[in-house]
């Protein structure tokens, strides 16, 4: 008789260690997932701080420009009691701190007492954590207009007028008297001595108003620091008189020396006469030292800088410019070349004309003379007397009152950001 052979069960040992592998396998993988995981969050972690102290430190460096702001303007005196340089070190803020250093915007070797109206930089630096951030702004002070810039034609002495025709849609006014005859005065005119007789189209002239306020001997300070200088040497002699004419004076244009990109150029004069007409000024001109300087024949002018003046003369000034139009086929010249365009439009012919005007403020620390058909869209102002003859238009412009420029306002503690002029920096 056979034996029937019982079925042992067989024991699963190699499967059991199979799974055994496996569920330690992702285990590992888990592990190694979660390790990465919370390598990756602290990694962001990391990031997100770095860029919230950064984040921070930028605010920190902001608010130190905004506290210098408010010490200047809580201290009338600031520009002698805070000397340049330095003005808070490692000055605690919140969870850093800032620096703050402050230097004249025209010179950083000037003081900042240089003149009142001397513009500054302010850079202020930030620190958090390991961040580092670094912002700087030019600030200019706000200036109360000068008196002076409130109407179209002002004398700091006497408005003396023979045979002239003086038309203006603004008041024009002496700080002494009206005097002269055989003129006509299509204009509010308003002194602070008496007036003499005269052909008034605009109604008598007010007297016994007070006096307007003047620009300081300073005034010429700032543009000499900025500007650049015009060689008189270089400049050509007409009829024995060194004479600016046939040319286009811009911020990318000087034919007589280096260029200046707002414009601003000074010319030393020498104690000689000199003279421009026949040319095209997109500038700031301030001349120093001259005998005299003449304004003549056809004259395109206006400043770069909206609010700087056309022409500052540290003595005489002669405007006997023609109100004949500037052509260039006339006096074979390109007159905007790409270098100067004209209202934003230049070329390569010599067929375009332009009027004859200064579109400005023109300033003088002695007297003006005038003649023939001078037109003026601006502020004319003389330090001295007003000799006028010929005809004198004269357009007013709020431009240099609503925003007086260097020299033209009464000083202020207050600082307004230049515009455009905010940037980090890096060094």
């Amino acid at each position: 008789m056979e034996k029937c052979g019982m079925l042992l069960p067989v024991t699963p040992q190699r499967h059991r260690g199979s799974v055994y592998v496996t569920v330690l396998g992702l285990s590992l993988l888990l592990t190694t997932v979660g390790l990465g995981a919370l390598a990756v969050a602290r990694l962001r972690s990391r990031a997100a701080a770095g860029t919230g102290d950064g984040a921070e430190a930028r605010l920190y460096a902001l608010s130190a420009i905004e506290l210098g702001r408010l010490w200047a303007q809580n201290d009338a005196n600031w520009r002698t009691n805070r000397p340049a340089g330095v003005w808070a070190a490692n000055q605690p803020i919140g969870s850093g701190t800032f620096t703050l250093e402050v230097v004249n915007a025209l010179n950083p070797a000037y003081p900042l007492y240089h003149a009142p109206t001397d513009p500054v930089i302010m850079t202020g630096t930030g620190f958090r954590g390991m961040a580092r951030q670094k912002t700087s702004v030019r600030l200019v002070p706000l200036a109360t207009p000068l008196g002076c810039l409130g109407v179209s034609l002002m004398a700091g002495h006497d408005l003396a007028l023979n045979s002239a025709v003086v038309t203006s849609d603004q008041t024009i006014a002496a700080n002494h008297n009206l005097t002269g005859s055989g003129s006509i005065i299509r204009a509010r005119a308003e002194v602070v001595g008496t007036y003499s007789i005269q052909t008034y189209q605009s109604g008598l002239p007010v007297k016994g108003v007070a006096a307007r306020s003047m620009p300081a001997a300073s005034v010429f300070d700032s543009y000499v620091a900025e500007g650049s200088a015009i060689s008189l040497a270089a400049i050509p002699s007409v009829g024995g008189k060194k004479t600016i004419q046939n040319v286009v004076i811009s911020p990318k244009v000087n034919p007589y020396g280096s260029t200046n990109g707002k414009g601003v150029y000074i010319l030393d004069a020498a104690g000689k006469e000199v003279r421009i007409g026949n040319a095209r000024v997109v500038g700031t001109l301030i001349v120093l030292n001259a005998s005299l300087f003449v304004v003549q024949n056809s004259i395109a002018w206006e400043a770069e800088v909206s609010n700087y003046p056309a022409l500052l003369v540290n003595g005489q000034l002669q405007l006997s410019s023609t109100t004949t139009a500037l052509s260039e086929a006339a006096l074979n010249v390109n007159f905007n070349p790409p270098e100067a365009p004209y209202k934003g439009v230049s070329d390569a012919d010599k067929a375009d004309t332009y009027p004859s005007a200064i579109n400005g403020l023109i300033y003088a620390a002695s007297d003006i003379t005038t003649s023939n058909g001078v037109v003026v869209n601006g502020v004319v102002i003389t330090d001295n007397d007003l000799v006028g003859g010929g005809g004198l238009t004269l357009s007013y412009r709020s431009t240099w009152y609503d925003n007086p420029p260097p020299g033209f306002g009464a000083s202020s503690s207050r600082l307004q950001p230049a515009a455009g002029s905010w940037q980090s920096v890096v060094d």
